[in-house]
């Protein structure tokens, strides 16, 4: 398994967690407004990440891997979220 392989499955297992949490638990979101979206967006993501990793034995994990990065550091900035910006470098 490569290493984009291990990184998307793990990401993605954790963002699965939190999605469902934040469905759960709306105070775990960083505004009780957006909960629903958070988590939408989080449970969305999870779907790439894991789509990426298992189909043709990882083949395409790159592309998702680039994709989010991308757009977990703009979501990171627009709400000053400095997790997501790390997970999106990371990406």
């Amino acid at each position: 398994m490569k290493i984009n392989q291990v990184w998307a499955s793990i990401i993605g297992l954790a963002f699965l967690t939190i999605g469902v949490l934040i469905f759960i638990i709306p105070s775990l979101s960083l505004s009780l407004s957006i909960a629903p979206v958070d988590g939408a967006i989080h449970v969305a993501t999870v779907i790439s990440f894991l789509t990426g990793t298992w189909i043709k034995k990882g083949k395409y994990v790159n592309n998702p891997n680039i994709f989010l990065g991308v757009f977990y550091i703009i979501f990171g900035i627009s709400g000053f979220n400095w997790a997501h910006i790390i997970i999106g470098t990371i990406s």
